[in-house]
């Protein structure tokens, strides 16, 4: 009996520590920061995205839920905090009436609810607009909404693993490192419109993802996370569409230079701005500020040389053909065991056929004897007779 009770008190204390834990804590803070980020809505779109990721991928959902419900408190108010926790209600009902698809455990998604969290949110928004009346337009809303929703979910459920595991020192794919810098990009915009003396803290932080995927990553990554961050911002904060070009221009001229260390990803992005500032307007107003690529340089270059951000190869390293010094088989000897068992047993497959070759060709001999001496009956006269008969004579020769 004691030993059960400390069994019980021993799952507790890891439910406990597993929801407390370092990985998990970075999820709390970056949910409560998505849930102070809308699309226009009563409440954060991006927060319930956010829990429906972390419960695919078995995040404890007591922290979360908790969490999001406080940002959604103080940037929404009372309104947004209960639209918030009504859809996750929701959610957590359709559980058990569509119930998930449990994936493979090595996918990032273990367990299948895109259309959970789809249907949570249409369903809020189908009652509120049947409270307060509806157009046209608040039902394609309220639709698109969902659809967002959906969206987000499936970017959050494959890049969450990034930010729990940036530090074991593992590769992640593209699309994960995508995803989390986006995750970030989202996050920061809570910071609004907030600066510290002139320097706008969002745009800073944003500047500084794109330069440190550039600067690891090339090229390719570098443009990705320019256009996606460059996007998701002016969506949100409605920029203008010359600042996702500045972005994606700026992140693909800093990869190009990533050769020439941080000083040539800090030169590539400025650079980048200044050519299309150039090109939209004459340099008249400067796109992305250079107060704000100064700032964002310094956090680069005060980053440790030896920090890794290693990403799947779309071809793998290994070579098609082995290393014949090293893979020889006069060096294995399991190999050379195997060809010994093969070789013996062709000899004695040798050694069967030829003595069935052998009994069959006795046995053919004698029958062409046979018939030989049978047709030979009528010229026994003939001369040459005694020869042609005298078969053990021939064979001795």
């Amino acid at each position: 009996m004691f030993q059960n009770v400390i069994e019980k008190e021993n799952r507790k204390l890891n439910i406990f520590s597993n929801v407390f834990s370092i990985k998990n804590i970075v999820l709390y803070i970056l949910s409560f920061m998505l849930s102070m980020v809308g699309l226009g809505g009563e409440f954060s779109i991006f927060s319930i995205s956010m829990l429906g990721a972390c419960f695919a991928s078995s995040v404890p959902l007591l922290g979360i839920v908790f969490i999001s419900l406080i940002g959604n408190l103080v940037k929404y108010g009372v309104g947004g905090a209960l639209g918030y926790f009504l859809t996750a209600l929701v959610l957590i009902v359709s559980l058990f009436i569509f119930k998930p698809v449990y994936n493979e455990k090595e996918r990032n998604e273990k367990i299948k609810i895109g259309k959970n969290v789809f249907l949570s949110i249409l369903i809020i928004q189908v009652v509120k607009l049947l409270i307060a009346g509806f157009t046209i337009y608040d039902i394609l809303s309220g639709i698109t909404l969902a659809i967002i929703g959906l969206v987000f979910y499936k970017i959050f459920v494959n890049s969450t693993v990034v930010l729990q595991e940036f530090w074991e020192k593992r590769a992640f794919t593209i699309e994960e490192l995508i995803g989390a810098s986006l995750i970030l990009s989202i996050s920061f915009a809570a910071f609004g419109e907030f600066s510290i003396l002139g320097f706008g803290i969002k745009n800073i932080l944003c500047i500084l993802i794109v330069m440190i995927l550039g600067w690891k990553n090339g090229i390719l990554v570098g443009t990705t996370a320019g256009v996606t961050i460059g996007v998701t911002i002016g969506v949100i904060t409605g920029a203008e569409p010359i600042m996702i070009a500045a972005y994606a221009i700026s992140g693909m001229m800093a990869g190009i230079l990533n050769k020439f260390g941080k000083i040539g990803v800090v030169v590539g992005f400025a650079l980048g701005n200044v050519i299309l500032a150039y090109a939209s307007n004459g340099y008249t107003i400067e796109l992305i500020h250079f107060k704000e690529i100064l700032l964002a340089s310094i956090g680069l270059l005060a980053l440790p040389k030896n920090m890794h951000i290693e990403l799947e190869e779309f071809i793998g390293k290994s070579k098609l053909l082995p290393v014949m010094p090293n893979r020889a088989l006069n060096r294995s000897k399991e190999v050379a065991e195997n060809l010994n068992h093969v070789s013996d047993a062709i000899k004695e497959m040798a050694i069967t056929y030829n003595n069935i070759e052998q009994s069959s060709y006795d046995s053919n001999k004698q029958i062409f004897i046979s018939e030989l001496l049978g047709n030979l009956e009528s010229y026994k006269e003939n001369m040459l007779y005694d020869d042609m008969a005298d078969t053990e004579r021939k064979n001795n020769r």
